[in-house]
């Protein structure tokens, strides 16, 4: 690779703990140099870490620079955050996936950035009762997260909140 972007938290640099992650570049800092007038990609092979609409979007402006962007996500496409729909885009305009991968380590050497990864494997999902219900007729799946619809998915975040504190109040009690 020759070329790393992380996925944007907010305009906050995640830190994962991995070594050399002062190497890569925040995905949003990327698009607003792009939004500035940046007209080349990295390199050739660029590596866009994460799941969510900054790194589809990141892999998209790369592509259209003539790079070769590869989406790296430590999940399967199920549990990506981004929206199905753009997801989907970039799989037709040519965006790479390597899915159940999780970057360990990013080293310089000579003029690239090395990225070291192992393959995951998904667990169990964690014990959570979660509580299914129809928002007024829309989509009563947006425990999962596999509601796409932006309207649902915050009323349903929305109700999440309001469900997920009567539980606790009522363990308390």
């Amino acid at each position: 690779m020759t070329q790393c972007f992380w996925r944007s938290e907010l305009g906050k640099k995640p830190s994962w703990g991995i070594r050399g992650e002062e190497l890569m570049e925040l995905g949003l800092e990327f698009l607003k140099k792009v939004n500035s007038g940046l007209r080349q990609a990295f390199g050739k092979k660029v590596a866009v870490i994460g799941g969510g609409n900054v790194a589809i979007d990141v892999a998209r402006v790369l592509l259209r620079l003539g790079a070769e962007p590869i989406i790296v996500y430590r999940r399967t496409e199920n549990e990506m955050p981004a929206l199905r729909e753009e997801v989907q885009v970039a799989k037709e305009e040519g965006v790479q996936f390597e899915f159940l991968t999780q970057p360990i380590q990013a080293e310089k050497s000579q003029d690239k950035i090395l990225l070291k990864c192992v393959r995951m494997k998904l667990g169990n999902p964690p014990h959570i009762t979660w509580t299914r219900i129809s928002l007024r007729g829309r989509c009563s799946n947006w425990s999962s997260n596999s509601c796409r619809s932006n309207s649902c998915r915050q009323e349903s975040s929305n109700l999440h909140r309001q469900i997920f504190n009567t539980e606790k109040s009522k363990k308390r009690s």
